[in-house]
């Protein structure tokens, strides 16, 4: 896969700190991650490092990505919902000229791309299609709490095991 998981989740990462950027709020990434996950899309010339050891360990990653979304889910719900239609200024804007467009992509198109090749990657190491896999570890519904399956889930933390650079 040109986008191995260490790549996608710190990809992940980078346009986090990028969409907290368009929020309003500051660009923070570490600076020694910058070269090594930024991409611009499509056509970009630039491919993914394919020496694993210059990546940073799985639970950086993860913890990095747990950080950079709770900065921008406290940007979002503090945004004044007419900075939705503002104009915005990016390689795509003749396709999402709006605030909102480009949200609508990060949050759910560029984010569903990327989560699917993680996906792909894991299945491609013998794990499991499921979502519930990819989640928890467990193939099995989870009952442990009704209105959130994983918030007493005895596998909750499973994922953070998984090994980001199997052979």
């Amino acid at each position: 896969f040109e986008n191995h998981p260490a790549f996608t989740l710190g990809h992940l990462v980078s346009a986090a700190a990028l969409t907290s950027k368009y929020l309003g709020g500051s660009y923070e990434l570490n600076p020694e991650w910058e070269n090594l996950f930024r991409r611009t899309g499509p056509g970009d010339p630039r491919k993914p490092e394919a020496n694993t050891s210059l990546y940073p360990a799985n639970e950086q990653l993860l913890e990095a990505l747990t950080k950079q979304h709770k900065r921008v889910e406290g940007l979002i719900l503090n945004l004044d919902k007419a900075r939705f239609a503002e104009p915005t200024q990016w390689r795509f804007v003749e396709h999402m000229p709006t605030l909102g467009d480009l949200l609508f992509f990060i949050f759910f198109t560029h984010a569903d791309i990327h989560l699917e090749q993680l996906s792909a990657c894991l299945m491609d190491i013998g794990f499991s299609s499921s979502l519930v896999t990819f989640v928890c570890g467990s193939c099995e519904p989870c009952s442990n709490s009704t209105s959130n399956p994983r918030l007493n889930c005895s596998m909750s933390n499973s994922f953070q095991s998984i090994p980001i650079f199997a052979p």
